[in-house]
């Protein structure tokens, strides 16, 4: 009896089924499936390589599915010399004159402009191994897609080229020098550079592609003055990663300290070490050397202290890009947005009420605010209330009481349900207010309820009332002997 054909199977399997990412990893994990792919030439492997590529569009990279055909498809190319259909360029393509150094090359792909990267293969390279790792890098770029990188349309392979929409507005560096207004880092309705590049950098580590060479040249810019990354990954192509692994430049800690001196370029509008020889700045790094801080108004010391934790001599202390681009988020926010807009924590929170109420500008800011802002910086404020220092209490208490007192709230654990009966008499009576008897989780309590008469003036008697929970006498304990607040009036 003939063995089935484990191609033939692979072609059967039903890529709808929710069993078909196990069966697709049992076939191509099989022996049988392994020998028979070693020989596969012509149309054989042609319909193979677009098969797995087929199964690519069917699935999210998250996908077991994904990513298994995606390592098969790039061990195919790699070994056999080929690509899918999908990576190769789409139309007529000419080739225009060089602008820049030979390497970059203005094109046509179907009547509109496109960027062409030719690779440049070094004397002493290994053509076959270049070729290779171009084929297996051109299957991975080809499916990348962000705001901030910049795709390819497709390849050649001979010579070796990739093509990609061409970027009218230059490159990082030219842009920075020409455009001294430009959004470095700020709060802006145009995202900040560095927070464009980070953005970038952090997909292609979430992608596994490490880009080897990130510097202002790689970076370009768009007309909406959007920072984009390319030639990611070229490294891999034209390099010996062991030699690139020895000086620890080929690595997602190399790409972070890339991203470091990109921050340097990026306030100061030059190169880190231009005027060195490009040994003799890499020199100049391994000795433990680097650019002095940027005088720029908009480099601030959170931005330094980030700086030198990414170009951290040793690799391994490094944060990785997702950090970074964490920092950076928190940076560009001011505190007083950070406490509106970030989860509840009683660490998070005490950081970010410290940082406010050190700041008359924040203060006068958050004393402003509103509705549901109001209300939950109250709310946070009264969580980390038990853990606040003394001294931040007092810095506390005078917004609080402007806010509860002018916004007519309470923290919402001072809101609570309350049940009493008003057709019984009150226990006891007083000229402002009588007491009653209530219950409350399953205890009695005692309810007082003030007296509002006609001629009273309700509003005003609720706001002295929320600002009056919040007094001087109640730092730091007292203030938990009053139960709750119910309709406005009760205490």
């Amino acid at each position: 009896m003939t063995p089935p054909n484990p191609l033939q199977q692979l072609y059967e399997l039903e890529k709808s089924s929710p069993r078909f990412h196990h069966q697709l990893g049992n076939l191509i994990h099989g022996k049988e499936y392994q020998q028979c792919v070693s020989h596969l030439q012509g149309e054989d492997l042609v319909r193979l390589v677009e098969y797995l590529d087929s199964v690519l569009d069917c699935f999210d990279p998250a996908v077991h599915a994904f990513r298994t055909s995606m390592r098969e498809l790039r061990r195919i190319c790699g070994a056999h010399g080929t690509l899918p259909k999908s990576c190769m360029l789409p139309g007529p393509f000419d080739i225009g004159p060089s602008v820049a150094f030979g390497l970059v090359q203005e094109g046509s792909l179907n009547g509109s402009k496109v960027r062409v990267k030719c690779v440049r293969v070094y004397s002493g390279e290994d053509l076959q191994r270049v070729k290779k790792t171009f084929n297996q890098s051109a299957v991975v770029w080809k499916r990348l897609d962000h705001p901030n990188i910049i795709p390819i349309l497709g390849v050649t392979v001979g010579p070796l080229r990739l093509v990609s929409d061409w970027i009218p507005c230059g490159d990082l560096t030219g842009y920075i020098v020409n455009n001294q207004d430009a959004n470095r880092f700020g709060l802006a309705s145009v995202p900040p550079v560095l927070s464009d590049v980070a953005e970038g950098l952090n997909y292609l580590h979430s992608s596994n592609v490490i880009h080897g060479g990130l510097k202002g040249p790689n970076i370009l810019m768009d007309i909406n003055g959007r920072a984009r990354i390319t030639d990611y990954g070229l490294t891999a192509v034209t390099r010996d990663l062991k030699i690139l692994d020895e000086w620890g430049t080929y690595s997602k800690e190399g790409d972070v300290f890339s991203l470091a001196m990109v921050t340097i370029e990026i306030f100061t509008g030059a190169i880190p070490f231009k005027d060195s020889l490009p040994t003799a700045a890499m020199l100049a790094i391994l000795e433990g050397k680097r650019p002095p801080r940027p005088t720029h108004p908009t480099f601030t010391d959170g931005l330094w202290v980030l700086t030198q934790r990414c170009w951290d001599q040793e690799a391994h202390l490094r944060p990785q890009v997702s950090e970074v681009l964490q920092v950076l988020r928190d940076l560009g926010i001011p505190a007083w947005k950070r406490l509106i807009h970030r989860p509840r924590a009683t660490d998070q929170s005490i950081s970010l009420i410290t940082t406010i109420f050190s700041n008359s500008n924040e203060i006068e800011v958050v004393q402003r605010f509103c509705g549901d802002d109001a209300q939950t910086l109250v709310d946070m404020i009264d969580e980390a209330w038990d853990s606040l220092q003394p001294s931040l209490q007092r810095k506390c208490l005078s917004t609080l009481r402007k806010i509860c007192g002018r916004q007519a709230l309470l923290p919402r654990s001072l809101q609570i349900p309350l049940r009493y009966s008003r057709l019984d008499n009150p226990l006891y009576q007083g000229g402002c207010a009588d007491v009653w008897k209530g219950e409350h989780q399953g205890r009695r309590v005692a309810v007082k309820v003030l007296r509002v008469y006609a001629i009273s003036n309700f509003d005003e008697i609720t706001k002295v009332l929320q600002g009056g929970c919040y007094m001087e006498d109640s730092l730091p304990s007292k203030r938990a002997t009053i139960v709750g607040s119910v309709n406005g009036v009760g205490n």
